[in-house]
Order: C-alpha cells, then sequence, then structure tokens
C-alpha cells in the first residue's frame, strides 16, 4: 500500500467525525507537513470531502436553508408555497453548486431525495431560477450567502466560492 493510500484511507476515516473536530484535527495536522506536501495534503482532504455521503452533504444543507429561511422538512414538504418552493431551490441550487464536478451525485438523484422524488428538468430549472435571481436580487444572494457560510463552517466551501464568483447585474 502506498502512503498516498494510506494518507487517503486516514482522512476517509477523519472525515466521519463531526465536521468541526475534523477541521480542527486538520489545522493541528497542518504545521507538521512540510511545504512541498501541503498541496497534496489539500486535494486529498478535498477528495475525501467530495466522497463522504451526498445525503449526509444533502441533510447538512437543508438544515443550513431551515435555519435561515425558517421553513422546516424542506426535504418532506410536497407543499407548493412560495417560500417552501425557494427553500427548495435555494437547497437544490447549494447542493449542486457543492457536488458540481465531483461526480458524486445526479441530478435525477438529487431530485429523488425529495419526499415528491422531483425528476432531472425540476432540478435543473431550480437551479436556473435561483440563478437567475442571483444576478439581480439582493435578498436572495443575501440568503443564501448567510446559508453558504454556515456549509462553510461545516467544512464545505465549494458553494461559497461559487457565490463569490457571480457578478450581480446592477
Amino acid at each position: 500500500m502506498t502512503s498516498s493510500n494510506s494518507a487517503h484511507r486516514a482522512i476517509s476515516e477523519l472525515m466521519i467525525l463531526t465536521p468541526e473536530k475534523t477541521r480542527s484535527i486538520i489545522m493541528a495536522l497542518l504545521p507538521c507537513i512540510r511545504e512541498e506536501y501541503r498541496e497534496q495534503f489539500w486535494s486529498v482532504i478535498n477528495e475525501a470531502k467530495t466522497q463522504s455521503a451526498p445525503v449526509d452533504i444533502f441533510n447538512m444543507i437543508c438544515d443550513c436553508v431551515t435555519s435561515v429561511t425558517g421553513v422546516p422538512d424542506i426535504a418532506k414538504s410536497s407543499r407548493r408555497l412560495r417560500e417552501v418552493v425557494k427553500a427548495r431551490q435555494f437547497v437544490i441550487w447549494l447542493t449542486v453548486a457543492e457536488l458540481r464536478g465531483t461526480g458524486a451525485m445526479t441530478y435525477v438523484q438529487l431530485g429523488k431525495l425529495f419526499k415528491h422524488q422531483f425528476n432531472h428538468a425540476t432540478v435543473t430549472h431550480g437551479f436556473y431560477a435561483v440563478q437567475d435571481l442571483l444576478e439581480i436580487d439582493r435578498d436572495t444572494r443575501a440568503a443564501l450567502t448567510s446559508m453558504a457560510k454556515m456549509m462553510a463552517g461545516h467544512g464545505y466551501e465549494r458553494a461559497l466560492y461559487t457565490l463569490e464568483n457571480i457578478n450581480i447585474i446592477r
């Protein structure tokens, strides 16, 4: 077994811990890692994060959206009230932004995590509805920024990075 495989396995086991404990352990290890290996270290960390169960990431995102919007049981609700639909679309956008490019979850798989089991077209529509709002609506952008910062606190920063790189149309 190569040291790279050992590192992958150790970090995967480390990611099972709560995100806060994992983050503190990683930050404590960082000074012990030689400079020339730090980039490889971070790539292994990021790979292990994307390999953690996408369902767990989805549930964490639902919790973040609930805490900001106040809409409970986002994934379980089949109600069509505007605030519930918008909260579901926030979950879709954040999940896609966080997992994009990792191959961890397709739009169909994401749709099936909701009680109503949305198809890929509904997930795509939800993503682009929020994406379009982000460019023109400051309230949507502020709400999503708040949710993405909560996710970053759990060690998932991709959505926040994506959000910071969307231009606002004045």
